[in-house]
């Protein structure tokens, strides 16, 4: 039993699980090969995500859901903080949500090509544009946003618009 339970930590340790999966969605591995995604089957790190039109993915990593909305380019990673390892979510261009449960130890990072956002106990959305914007709107919580040497914090019912050199935040009314 033991050996069961060690096993299943070890096999959590480097992957994700596909909990949910719409529409056309298929993943790109770390080696260049294609695969169709399948609920109940691992994301990997190293792995790329492309959803259609109408394709829509969720997966849990640990203490994070995250779901890869519809038209979206989405990598899954490791990296090292300090002495730790991290996930890395990065949205390309496209827009994933996340909930990110309360802990103890280093939560994810999300990325996109103009931002740097870091969170802890906190629900929120990240959209990015093919030009390099991104917006980035709380729902629940506070996250901190980095974007051409800038860093914000933005609280609940707030968004932050961040282009490659611009950086703005206020009310999220009307964001979605």
């Amino acid at each position: 039993l033991l050996f069961l339970f060690v096993s299943k930590l070890i096999w959590a340790a480097d992957q994700a699980e596909i909990v949910y999966c719409a529409g056309i969605v298929d993943i790109k591995a770390g080696d260049g090969l294609w695969r169709e995604a399948v609920i109940g089957e691992p994301l990997r790190y190293g792995d790329t995500v492309i959803t259609s039109r109408d394709g829509r993915l969720e997966f849990v990593a640990g203490i994070s859901r995250v779901a890869v909305e519809a038209n979206t380019v989405f990598t899954y990673r490791q990296a090292e903080l300090r002495t730790q390892k991290r996930d890395v979510f990065t949205c390309v261009s496209g827009a994933i949500s996340l909930k990110i449960g309360k802990v103890l130890g280093i939560a994810p990072e999300i990325n996109t090509p103009s931002t740097v956002t870091g969170v802890i106990g906190t629900e929120f959305s990240v959209f990015a544009g093919d030009n390099g914007a991104a917006l980035v709107v709380v729902a629940e919580g506070v996250v901190a946003v980095s974007a051409d040497g800038a860093l914000v914090e933005v609280a609940a019912e707030e968004g932050v618009d961040a282009a490659l050199d611009f950086v703005e935040t206020g009310p999220a009314a009307g964001a979605f």
